[in-house]
């Protein structure tokens, strides 16, 4: 009778250490399915993070484009508007020079004599004069405006 106590106590000694073994592989098996639970949940939320973040960027990309158009756009029309500016200060000068015209040519002296001189034929000075008196004569011309002297240099009688 004793032996077969001690032989059911070391049965269940046994058996208390396989329960415990299998206890622990359960365990094993537990921990292992919660990581790799675990890493799935890390790497859905990776990859969510990664989505917002590539949407993130071509949404600022997308946002600088249209700024950068924007922008480009404004210079644009703001260059257009300064050279109608200018074309419109330009004609506004001219226009305002054509009113003033008959009153200019009435306040210059009459020519007495006119002089000859001789300059050198690149001279830029001399050229710049010679243009804009032929300017103001031609202007005065299609104006209807009669100057004391003609195109051709010489005095009207």
């Amino acid at each position: 009778m004793r032996e077969n106590i001690y032989s059911i106590k070391l049965k269940q000694v046994e058996l208390d250490k396989e329960f415990v073994e299998k206890e622990n592989e359960l365990n094993v098996i537990r921990q292992e399915f919660a990581d790799k639970l675990e890493k799935i949940r890390l790497d859905e939320s990776l990859s969510r993070e990664e989505a917002e973040q590539k949407t993130k960027l071509s949404l600022q990309e997308a946002q600088n484009k249209i700024e950068f158009i924007y922008t480009e756009q404004m210079v644009k029309f703001e260059k257009a508007r300064q050279e109608i500016r200018n074309i419109m200060n330009g004609n506004d000068i001219l226009a305002r020079l054509i009113d003033e015209l008959p009153e200019i040519a009435e306040r210059m002296p009459q020519i007495q004599e006119l002089k000859v001189f001789q300059t050198n034929q690149n001279d830029p000075v001399l050229d710049s004069l010679i243009n804009f008196v032929n300017k103001i004569l031609a202007v005065s011309d299609t104006l209807g405006i009669k100057l004391p002297i003609g195109k051709e240099g010489k005095k009207k009688e």
